[in-house]
């Protein structure tokens, strides 16, 4: 292909693919870490202050007026067990005393006494129940008592614990802020190198679809390849293609790109000479161009070279900057 393309120019789109290929690279490293430092913050139990733990006191239930009345029962309860008493006394003394004087009277007023003191008996057994009904209602109002004095301290205990924790919980709250501010700075360098990623995905297919690179050699072991073979021989670009075998020099490519990736870009953020030397040599070769179809290739290569410069001329590439906050936070 050096036939058809200027050298010079070719070289300089090989080093525009080898820089997109380096940033990916380094990108998609700074992606890893990222992800590695968000799933380590996220996942990570939060350290707080120790907390006093306020239980709140159960409520007690109200209890109705019926249950806390303190009136007692009527006295008159007294009265009636004395009745019956007296009237059954003097049933059994009188119907004895009719059967031993044989007076049908006697045994008949016996028999009446016995049979009056049974509804004095249901009555007295009401009163009773009243009684009984009392004495109920009196134990639970000493219990409410006994639950409202329990329940007033265990407030004044509840108010005074909550008073001492209002500190801690500010620090704790704080502290669970700022654990979720790390959580999302992380998810956001996660994010953005994931959307860089796509972006140069992008930037490289359209600058591979000016055709001239072969697709076995679209990675950046073949673009390093390439660049270093024409950068530093007098071979053709052809030769460059039969010459190549990945497996031989990967390993030597691995060292190459893991050494001198990250150099290769920054030298070339701070050449903003040779970046218009670039474009002059890429306008002299598109003017020279023998026919529309080479003339293409160099404008493109002149559009892909532009985009590089322009990325480059930024302070900080989205890893670096990543990589800065990275850095920090491993520290």
């Amino acid at each position: 292909m050096d036939h058809e393309l200027d050298r010079k120019s070719l070289i300089i789109y090989l080093n525009d693919l080898r820089i997109l290929e380096t940033i990916k690279y380094q990108t998609k490293i700074s992606c890893e870490k990222a992800d590695d430092v968000y799933h380590s913050i996220a996942e990570k139990e939060v350290k707080l202050f120790p907390e006093i733990k306020a239980v709140e006191p159960t409520m007690p239930t109200m209890p109705t007026s019926s249950q806390t009345t303190d009136s007692k029962p009527s006295s008159d309860v007294q009265k009636i067990t004395i009745a019956i008493f007296v009237f059954i006394i003097a049933g059994i003394i009188t119907f004895f005393a009719g059967i031993a004087s044989n007076i049908v009277i006697l045994k008949l007023l016996g028999i009446l006494l016995f049979v009056i003191s049974i509804p004095l008996l249901i009555v007295k057994s009401e009163f009773s129940d009243e009684q009984l009904s009392y004495e109920a209602r009196k134990i639970a109002l000493k219990n409410y008592k006994e639950d409202m004095e329990y329940y007033e301290e265990e407030m004044k205990h509840y108010e005074s614990v909550m008073k001492k924790n209002e500190p801690i919980a500010e620090k704790n709250k704080a502290i669970k802020k700022r654990h979720m501010e790390k959580v999302m700075e992380a998810r956001n360098y996660r994010e953005s190198l994931k959307k860089e990623i796509r972006r140069l995905d992008s930037r490289l297919t359209e600058a591979y679809s000016i055709n001239v690179i072969p697709k076995p050699f679209r990675d950046i072991y073949g673009i390093y390849y390439l660049y270093d073979y024409l950068s530093s021989s007098k071979q053709s670009f052809s030769e460059a293609l039969v010459q190549y075998n990945l497996e031989a020099i990967k390993q030597k490519l691995d060292k190459m790109i893991k050494l001198q990736g990250e150099e290769i870009v920054q030298n070339e953020q701070h050449h903003h000479e040779q970046m218009q030397m670039n474009q002059e040599i890429l306008s002299a070769a598109q003017k020279s161009a023998k026919n529309s179809e080479e003339n293409m290739k160099y404008a493109k290569m002149s559009s892909v070279d532009s985009a590089v410069a322009r990325d480059l001329q930024a302070k900080q590439l989205v890893y670096q900057k990543a990589n800065f906050w990275l850095n920090y936070w491993n520290k």
